[in-house]
C-alpha cells in the first residue's frame, strides 16, 4: 500500500480528523502499462 502525500486535516461533524490517501491497486492494477516500473 502506497501512502500519498501528507495528511489532509478536515473538520467533520465538529471533530478534527486527518485523512490519508492510500493506493491499494499497486503495480498489478487493471490499467497498468506494459512498461511500468515500480521503483
Amino acid at each position: 500500500i502506497w501512502v500519498w502525500g501528507t495528511p489532509l486535516e478536515m473538520v467533520i461533524d465538529g471533530k478534527k480528523i486527518s485523512v490519508l490517501y492510500l493506493d491499494t491497486e499497486g503495480f498489478e492494477s487493471v490499467g497498468k502499462s506494459n512498461v511500468y516500473d515500480d521503483r
